[in-house]
């Protein structure tokens, strides 16, 4: 049978760690009760443990109930009606309160837990309830002034727009019994009473604010009454009076401009109260109205008088006005008022000079203030506004009654001593306007109303027109516009209005830019504007001349027009396949084959719309008659001298200058010519009579009348010769002398023509030589180059100049020599050989400028600049045309057999630069070889 096993015990019999020892258990005690007092403590452990768990978890539930809670505040604040009604408010709060308990008490994980967040939840509700009543209480009284104050305001307003009082009369009793019926029950009887006696304060108040706004003037003084609202406090009284000052001060300021500008015009001037302004405005503001007004109060007739009146009378008016002002005037005052004097003078003066047509609109009390009033009726409108444009009979009346007007402002101008070439017939704001119109139109690209807005120039302004666009010019109208109005249906006028256009001229400036492709030196926009104003430099020249005294607008002018036909120019080379030089050249010549130029000035082939090409002589004759024999007879003023007072002397002086330093321009208006004296600073300045007329006449004027007097001149005397001056210049004294000699056989009309005709065939023959020379001669083809060109070829027309004699006979020789090689005539050669000696070197050296080292010795040589490496090419290259007349005049250079062609090309570079610049005629052979054989 199995053996029972047996164990060896391997421990000791001590306490195990974590084991309890030294358990005490009395005899009477078994192991249950000695143990019981452990087992209780474990016990109590765990209900602890239990009860904070059941704590937290009810807290959280709490936490997420007040959170969702205060939603439930939130709606009945907002609501309309339980944020006023606390019946609503709370059962909706109970029942939204009893929803959220039930939903987070189902949410607990024991009885417990439920239990406390129901009595946490409950508490907070009753807090909730506690916060709402009164939130509610505040919301109840807070509606109740908003009614009370809306149901006020109601009745304010309409006793305050009620035009038949009786809202008004009733106003008082309203409001009290509105305060009473809302208020008894709320407020203390102390504090209802002091409600009431506010109402006629407010209503006071109110009327107050309503009078001082509708009559501040008449409140202001009221409010120095007692009796005038007597409820207001003094706070009150003052708060309302400086509201009023505030609103009368700059009523005051401007009527205070008004009444002074009114003087200042020469009108009677509206009344101004002094007292009142003395009150209102500040006392130094005060002070001085009072000083002003004690100078200026009497002087609206004379300051009428100084702004009106003629030209011829103002000086002798001025001078009586001022002598009465210290005869009638302590001698203080009299210096006062002759500097308010002072003041008017340069007020006509300025005024005239700026803005002349608002000048007159501003001083002028009859006939044109009458104009104006009936063109606004007719327009409807202001004159400010600009033309109104209409097919109508109203635009015809329209038309007619500004013509009416232009002619009493041309009058009125020529009164005030204004020049006729100087005219103007808009306001500078009428004129910008204008343009400010017109560029809108051409950025829109829109023709039709272009040509329409500047045609109707012609309805509103007649015989004006041409005045009013030299004004609108200067106020910055675009060049095409006067170009397409002035040139009729010319090539260049069908071209303006649409290259007035932005979207044409960026479409040309791109054009510019696409057609050179990869080109390195490009022609940009402005080497086009340079080739033009180069062809135009004479007509340029007589632009810059032709504006009397003060330049400022010429430059401008100028710009505007050599952009213009740029742009012409660059719509050439698209339109009509030219390069830039040619189509530079064409846009000038088709602008300026539309006029004909004199020394000092240029007539127009085209006038007013007509062709007067067939005048063109006669105006040029009727000029010179008019200078050489017709000055005395215009009388003309000497000019004010800062230093000599001697009128006698001054008038002599005067007509010595007119004779020695006189010149007929264009007038302004470009309608015609004017005389006048170039001065010591170059500037030219228009003689005048003593009626303020200048010596002017118009290119349409074909009568013989001395212009600014009732004579007629002689115009026999244009073929007069040998012309005596008729001022002794010892004395500027008019000698009587009578030109008699007069031509038996008079100059010939078509010789006049073929002169004109060399001229231009000459200007053809060196425009073409100089685009030679750029291209194939200096090989460089640029602008720069052509420009020095043609500086230096004028120069040849200076007085003094010459060729040196050895340059003279080296030009004859070779143009012998080559005589008719490569189609080339003699004569062609010696031009052509003369001028390039003017270009290259002006015969000044034969040794090219520069200080570069490495070629010093090899600089081109002569006065033609021959380069070793050319002379070598054409020696090399152009056999046939070195013929027995070349190899003669060289015979002395052939060596070892050899032809003298032959010979010069074996020579070394340094013997050969060297030779060139010793032999003038071996210099001018090669250089007339190479026009023989690359000119075109």
């Amino acid at each position: 049978m199995p053996k029972i096993p047996t164990f060896t015990a391997q421990g000791s019999i001590e306490q195990l760690a974590g084991t309890t020892s030294k358990i005490k258990m009395e005899l009477d005690q078994n192991i249950a009760s000695a143990l019981a007092p452990a087992t209780e403590a474990i016990v109590d452990y765990r209900i602890k443990e239990t009860n904070a768990q059941d704590q937290a978890e009810a807290l959280k539930l709490e936490n997420d109930y007040i959170t969702d809670f205060i939603k439930v505040s939130e709606n009945i604040n907002s609501d309309e009606v339980m944020s006023v009604n606390k019946d609503a408010a709370n059962r909706y709060l109970k029942n939204q309160s009893n929803i959220l308990i039930n939903k987070y008490k189902s949410l607990a994980t024991n009885n417990n837990v439920g239990i406390k967040f129901e009595n946490y939840a409950l508490a907070e509700t009753q807090k909730s309830i506690f916060r709402t009543d009164k939130q509610i209480s505040k919301n109840i009284l807070t509606n109740l002034f908003a009614g009370y104050n809306k149901q006020k305001e109601l009745l304010l307003i309409t006793a305050d727009t009620d035009e038949s009082g009786i809202a008004k009369g009733t106003l008082k009793t309203d409001l009290e019994k509105l305060t009473i019926d809302t208020f008894t029950s709320q407020v203390s009887a102390p504090e209802l009473k002091i409600m009431l006696d506010s109402i006629p304060v407010e209503i006071d108040l109110m009327d107050g604010n309503k009078n001082v706004i509708q009559q501040p003037r008449k409140t202001f003084y009221a409010l120095k009454n007692k009796n005038y609202l007597p409820n207001l406090t003094l706070k009150q009284r003052q708060k309302l009076k400086e509201k009023a000052i505030t609103i009368i001060r700059p009523q005051i300021t401007t009527e205070w401009e008004n009444y002074t500008a009114s003087v200042m015009a020469g009108k009677e001037p509206p009344v101004f109260d002094m007292k009142l302004a003395t009150e209102i405005m500040t006392k130094p503001v005060a002070d001085k109205m009072l000083q002003e007004e004690s100078i200026i109060k009497d002087t609206v007739i004379n300051n009428n008088l100084i702004l009106t009146s003629s030209a011829k009378d103002l000086n002798e008016l001025y001078k009586n006005i001022i002598d009465e002002s210290y005869e009638s005037n302590t001698e203080l005052k009299g210096q006062a008022l002759e500097q308010h004097y002072q003041t008017i003078l340069k007020k006509r003066e300025d005024g005239l000079n700026k803005d002349p047509i608002n000048f007159i609109l501003q001083t002028n009390n009859s006939e044109i203030a009458n104009l104006v009033s009936e063109l606004e009726n007719l327009k409807g409108t202001s004159v400010g506004s600009g033309p109104v444009f209409d097919s109508g009979a109203e635009a015809l009346a329209i038309s007619q009654k500004n013509i009416e007007l232009a002619s009493a402002l041309a009058s009125e101008q020529t009164k005030l001593g204004i020049p006729e070439s100087q005219h103007r017939f808009m306001t500078n704001e009428q004129a910008t306007g204008f343009v400010n119109s017109y560029i809108a139109l051409a950025e829109k690209g829109n023709q039709q109303d272009m040509q329409t807005l500047m045609l109707s120039l012609g309805n509103d302004y007649g015989i004006y027109e041409s005045k009013v666009i030299a004004q609108l010019k200067t106020s910055g109208l675009p060049e095409g516009a006067e170009i397409a109005l002035s040139l009729g249906n010319s090539e260049l006028a069908v071209e303006a209005l649409a290259l007035d256009t932005k979207q044409e001229k960026d479409s040309l400036k791109d054009f510019l830019e696409r057609s050179q492709g990869n080109v390195v030196n490009k022609i940009k926009f402005n080497d086009i504007k340079i080739m033009i104003s180069e062809e135009m430099k004479d007509f340029e020249a007589i632009l810059r001349k032709n504006v009397p005294l003060d330049s400022s607008g010429t430059l401008p002018e100028i710009d505007k027009l050599m952009e213009f036909l740029t742009y012409a120019a660059i719509n050439r080379m698209y339109g009509k396949d030219m390069n830039a030089e040619n189509a530079a050249e064409s846009a000038a010549n088709t602008f300026m084959q539309n006029f004909h130029l004199e020394d000092t000035y240029f007539i127009p082939k085209i006038y007013d719309g007509q062709d007067i090409s067939a005048s063109v002589d006669g105006i040029i004759d009727k000029a010179n008659v008019l200078k050489d024999y017709y000055l005395p007879e215009f009388n003309a003023v000497a000019f004010k001298s800062a230093t000599e007072r001697d009128e006698a002397l001054l008038t002599n002086k005067m007509k010595s200058q007119m004779q020695t330093n006189g010149q007929w321009r264009n007038t302004p208006d470009g309608e015609g010519l004017v005389f006048g004296i170039v001065l010591a600073n170059g500037s030219f300045a228009p003689v005048v009579n003593e009626k303020g007329e200048e010596l002017a006449f118009k290119f349409n004027d074909t009568t013989y009348t001395i212009p600014g007097t009732s004579e007629n001149f002689n115009m026999n005397l244009k073929y007069n010769e040998d012309v005596e001056n008729v001022y002794a210049m010892g004395g500027a004294i008019k000698v009587d002398l009578e030109p008699i000699v007069v031509k038996e056989n008079l100059k010939s009309t078509n010789a006049e023509e073929l002169t004109v005709a060399e001229k231009k065939e000459d200007k053809k023959k060196t425009k073409n030589l100089i685009k030679n020379w750029n291209k194939y001669y200096q090989t460089d083809d640029s602008i720069i180059g052509s420009i020095k060109a043609k500086e230096r070829l004028k120069r040849m027309n200076e007085p003094g100049y010459k060729i040196p004699n050895d340059a003279i006979s080296a030009i004859e020789n070779a143009a012998t020599n080559f005589d008719g090689d490569g189609g080339f005539s003699k004569k062609y050669l010696i031009d052509s050989l003369t001028k390039i000696g003017q270009i290259e070197t002006q015969y000044e050296t034969k040794i090219q400028r520069g200080s570069n080292p490495e070629i010093e010795n090899f600089y081109a040589r002569s006065y033609w600049q021959i380069e070793v490496d050319t002379a070598k090419d054409i020696l090399k290259n152009s056999t046939p045309v070195f013929g027995n007349n070349f190899e003669s005049t060289f015979f002395n250079y052939a060596k070892n057999g050899n032809t003298a062609r032959q010979s010069l090309l074996n020579l070394s570079d340094r013997d050969l630069v060297n030779l060139l610049e010793k032999d003038d005629k071996l210099a001018a052979n090669i250089a007339a070889a190479l026009v023989v054989t690359r000119f075109k």
